[in-house]
């Protein structure tokens, strides 16, 4: 996993986690800078963060929170030795289609990844798909 991956899906997450894409200027500043705001009805102005001080990449808790938020949604993801697969539900409420899989001892790229980065990999999969799925 690249730095350029990270800062691609770390706010791709983010956003599906309940922030806003905005901006924030500085008095004075003539460059915007992008900033991440919470949408609750209670979150006030202090209450943002920057791109780059997301952290679902490298802290198994947060990434736990969005791994909890799909299985809320009625998506099954099951971390295993092998890595993380997550799969829809179907009508009749068995899992169908798998929508996200990533092995770690298939792919050249994850061989040498560990299991919260393989979870990270199929959740973006997950949320990728989703986005796509709601245009």
């Amino acid at each position: 996993m690249t730095q350029e991956d990270i800062n691609k899906y770390n706010p791709i997450i983010a956003v599906f986690m309940g922030y806003r894409l905005g901006e924030l200027r500085q008095i004075g500043g003539d460059e915007p800078i992008p900033a991440l705001f919470r949408r609750e009805e209670n979150a006030n102005l202090k209450d943002f963060t920057f791109p780059h001080l997301l952290d679902y990449h490298s802290n198994w808790n947060a990434l736990m929170e969005v791994v909890e938020k799909l299985w809320y949604m009625g998506y099954k993801v099951i971390i295993s030795q092998e890595g993380c697969d997550t799969y829809d539900k179907r009508p009749d409420g068995k899992y169908g289609n798998t929508i996200s899989c990533h092995s770690m001892s298939d792919d050249d790229d994850l061989r040498n990844e560990n299991h919260r980065q393989a979870v990270y990999r199929s959740v973006v999969g997950v949320i990728e798909w989703l986005n796509n799925k709601n245009l």
